[in-house]
């Protein structure tokens, strides 16, 4: 049966032992069965290429991953690094917060040692105006 082309001729009719069919006598079961066949091969031909399309795909989406991964991977390493350096600086701010704060503590004594002296000087020089004549 052929559906396209030129009428098969007597010498290829006798290699198949088939009639041949003339274009102008098909029938209309062999002009559906020619659609049909036509029609199958363009399906096949559009499978085919949704199968090479999702191959690509399939490539560009592993790529992406693959991209995405190692991007993620180095804001990790960056976000490690900033985070070491962050406590590190926490870490400078907290000494030097507690050396104030040590600093702070002994101008506190000691101002809380001058005011008693300070208190002390007062009653000695009250006491010896009191003891003036």
């Amino acid at each position: 049966m052929r559906c396209r082309g030129p009428p098969p001729t007597a010498s290829a009719s006798q290699e198949t032992g088939t009639r041949p069919f003339p274009a102008t006598s098909a029938s209309p079961s062999m002009m559906k069965s020619c659609e049909l066949v036509a029609r199958y091969t363009e399906l096949e031909n559009k499978h085919i290429q949704l199968e090479l399309d999702l191959n690509l795909v399939q490539e560009n989406f592993t790529k992406a991953k693959e991209e995405a991964k190692d991007k993620l991977k180095e804001a990790r390493k960056k976000k490690d690094l900033d985070l070491v350096e962050a406590q590190k600086a926490a870490l400078d701010k907290t000494k030097l917060a507690e050396e104030k704060l040590a600093s702070i503590s002994k101008l506190e004594e000691e101002n809380t040692n001058l005011k008693a002296a300070l208190n002390t000087a007062n009653k000695e020089v009250s006491r010896l105006k009191n003891d003036k004549p």
